[in-house]
């Protein structure tokens, strides 16, 4: 750019051969008058041309819908298992070779995990607003100096949806005060830092359906909250501790309490990252432990849960409300749906149900499509 400028100063005088001088100098004038103006308009407001997805006008939560509830044909993804036998020599294979050449009887193979990769193998529909986000911080919410300073630098917000928590079992378990700093120290920070400042803006906390009781039937916003597990301990505490802060600090809150939520993405000790890795390695021809097979479940994709979340937020809903989809589905069934074959599934331990009554939320949903 500079070199183009240069060779501009030095044929100015050709440039200009044959226009008056005052009509350059008005030319000139009028379109540095313009370039000021329109750097400060684009800088203090919206683009002339928004070529964002989610640009003025165009529905954040329409651009964020998948494939499936559009009706439309999603990319499709493969794992690519990294094989080593006893000479020390390496084979990649995909999942479908995995399992249609039966690799789990060639004893001779090993699978090494951390290995283990994933590919696009087709294209397809892909929600055209997957990197919008309000407001992302990747600090430490257990740090109250760190919080409160980047609420303060934010500048004024509208709604914060506060996602964060210990959740794995496993975690949570092996270091129950940790999982409370986290779970319960972390909301208490959040809400401080919002207590400070001159405008308070809306509050979804994502809370858990684990502080609901044991039920045999389908479970309301109002049902008996006695959680069982640690996770749904710190969950409750934490709706406590925010109802108390928000009704004190007059903000508006919506505690969202989400039920059994899955996503491809999921690793860990999760339910359906858990499956999956057995069944990469499983016989078929014996039969499929499963802790709970029995149980009840109220399963949504992780994408439904967000597209709820996003709502509830966005029109700033007050009050307790079930995040489900309302449908029972066994784990049994939830685990055979990962198969390509028959399970010999064999039920293990105790049978409980967890399935959310989705009234509220339902009721919710119309009155936005209205």
């Amino acid at each position: 750019l500079s070199a183009l400028i240069l060779i501009l100063w030095w044929g100015k005088n050709q440039i200009f051969d044959g226009v008056p001088k005052v009509v350059s100098t008005v030319v000139m004038s009028l379109g540095l008058v313009f370039s000021i103006w329109f750097t400060y308009q684009v800088m203090n407001h919206l683009p002339s041309k928004d070529f964002r997805p989610y640009a003025e006008g165009l529905s954040i939560i329409e651009g964020m819908m998948p494939a499936e509830e559009l009706g439309l044909e999603p990319p499709k993804f493969e794992v690519i298992y990294t094989m080593e036998n006893n000479n020390g020599e390496r084979q990649e294979i995909s999942s479908s070779q995995y399992i249609n050449e039966k690799w789990w009887e060639k004893t001779e193979w090993t699978m090494l995990s951390e290995l283990s990769k994933t590919i696009k193998v087709s294209d397809g529909y892909e929600p055209p607003v997957h990197d919008f986000s309000i407001m992302n911080d990747y600090g430490d919410l257990t740090d109250s100096a760190n919080t409160k300073a980047f609420i303060k630098e934010a500048g004024k917000l509208d709604t914060v949806i506060h996602l964060a928590a210990k959740v794995a079992v496993d975690k949570v378990k092996k270091d129950p005060s940790n999982a409370y700093l986290v779970n319960v120290g972390g909301t208490i920070n959040l809400l401080n830092a919002i207590a400070e400042i001159e405008h308070k803006p809306s509050l979804f906390y994502c809370s858990s359906a684990h502080v609901y009781a044991p039920q045999t039937n389908t479970v309301s916003e109002d049902s008996k909250t006695e959680p069982i597990s640690l996770y749904g301990r710190t969950k409750l505490v934490s709706e406590t501790i925010a109802k108390d802060v928000c009704l004190a600090y007059d903000i508006c809150l919506c505690i969202g309490r989400v039920f059994s939520i899955h996503d491809p993405k999921q690793t860990g000790s999760y339910l359906r990252p858990s499956i999956l890795r057995r069944l990469a390695t499983h016989d078929f021809n014996r039969s499929f432990d499963l802790y709970g097979a029995d149980s009840v479940r109220d399963f949504l994709t992780a994408q439904q849960a967000a597209k709820i979340i996003v709502d509830l937020a966005i029109n700033k809903y007050a009050g307790i409300i079930n995040i489900g989809s309302g449908q029972p589905t066994t784990i049994r069934d939830f685990a055979q749906s990962f198969s390509t074959e028959p399970l010999n599934i064999a039920h293990l331990g105790a049978r409980d149900n967890l399935v959310a009554d989705t009234t509220l939320l339902a009721s919710f949903m119309e009155k936005l499509v209205d």
